[in-house]
């Protein structure tokens, strides 16, 4: 039986880490005693069928350690244990830049409560896992080097049956600014795997309204 747990019933020793995690909304169940992060039942299948080293592996290829949002909210997804998912990101014996760790913060605006955090969207169909996290270890290199905030949000949408397409995954990447036209690049570079499907940019954006229509590229 799986009991979604409301954060301030989780016991003290977890509050601390739970803080740092204020940044998300991913529900806390309690699955045979364990405290867990809910699973994605499609992540688990596809880190089950790729393989979490292999994962992993891509992950350090592409420049992404364990204080990446990618990485964490894969555990997540995964449906870890809370007292797995602070050995792995919080204690030092397993990630040495646990203390450098700095959990995203929502931009100030003072545009509508109602503007959604991240309004431009990139969505793409990608053959391979490794290809998605190229795309992600690219712009992340990108707003590194240019010493740009931009928070974003990756999703796997969709798992395509082999065999039915070319393609296995539908994936969604939100920013919170307009940088579509740097993942286009990106995706440009890797035409052999990855089909664009869409962009999406808000028509309007200004401090008193926010035009829910979307403009199609």
């Amino acid at each position: 039986m799986v009991t979604i747990v409301q954060r301030d019933l989780v016991p003290e020793d977890y509050q601390d880490m739970l803080k740092t995690e204020a940044h998300h909304n991913h529900p806390i169940v309690l699955v045979d005693g364990v405290l867990r992060w809910q699973a994605d039942p499609f992540v688990c299948e596809l880190y089950e069928a790729i393989g979490l080293n292999e994962i992993v592996h891509q992950f350090y290829k592409n420049g992404l350690n364990k204080n990446s949002e990618v990485w964490r909210e894969l555990y997540r997804k995964m449906g870890y244990s809370l007292s797995g998912y602070w050995e792995i990101f919080y204690w030092e014996v397993n990630n040495e830049s646990a203390g450098e760790y700095k959990p995203p913060t929502p931009t100030p605006s003072k545009a509508m409560d109602s503007i959604p955090a991240y309004p431009y969207v990139c969505s793409f169909q990608a053959r391979f896992i490794q290809d998605v996290l190229e795309v992600v270890g690219e712009f992340e290199t990108y707003i590194n080097s240019n010493r740009v905030r931009c928070q974003y949000q990756l999703s796997l949408l969709q798992h395509i049956p082999a065999g039915t397409t070319s393609t296995d995954t539908l994936v969604e990447i939100r920013l919170e600014k307009p940088l579509t036209d740097v993942i286009e690049k990106i995706l440009r570079k890797q035409k052999e795997s990855i089909i664009m499907v869409q962009t999406l940019r808000p028509v309007a954006l200004t401090e008193n309204s926010f035009e829910r229509d979307y403009t199609k590229e």
